[in-house]
């Protein structure tokens, strides 16, 4: 009887080591398991931390590109009103220009009307000229026949 205790507490003994070595084994492999997960996690871990860092520089890059904005608003703007400036110059000089060709115009007119004037002056002069001529020459027919008619009936 003994023996048989023996071997049944042998048994027991037996079934509880091996009940020891799956749970061991258990425990081994969920170790393992939570190992793998914990390599994961590190790997996601990682990643997390390399897209916080692009992000930053995204950030970053964005920051100096607002800035860069706002600095070409800033010629932008002074550009425009550089331009706005040049054209109020431009429609001043405009305005001049056109005064200017008004006055030309008026002074060509009157420097064609007094050429025309002396054209005119000058063209009289010379038909004063050659009716002066003509009626000296007709006067001077007159006086010849009027010489030759009263030298004709005094002799």
């Amino acid at each position: 009887k003994e023996r048989t205790t023996r071997e049944s507490e042998l048994l027991a003994f037996l079934q509880e080591l091996q009940t020891e070595q799956q749970e061991a084994c258990r425990l081994r492999h969920e170790v393992e398991t939570l190992r793998h997960s914990s390599e994961a996690i590190q790997a996601v871990a990682e990643t997390a931390d390399l897209e916080r860092q692009r992000q930053l520089e995204l950030i970053q890059d964005a920051r100096g590109y607002s800035e860069l904005l706002v600095e070409r608003e800033k010629d932008l703007n002074e550009a425009q009103e550089f331009l706005i400036h040049e054209q109020r110059c431009a429609a001043t000089a405009e305005a001049k220009l056109e005064s200017a060709m008004v006055q030309l115009d008026e002074e060509v007119n009157q420097l064609r009307a007094e050429r025309a004037q002396a054209y005119i002056e000058g063209a009289f002069a010379e038909l004063c000229q050659a009716q002066a001529g003509e009626l000296k020459q007709r006067c001077s027919e007159q006086a010849d026949a009027l010489f030759y008619l009263t030298k004709e009936e005094a002799a």
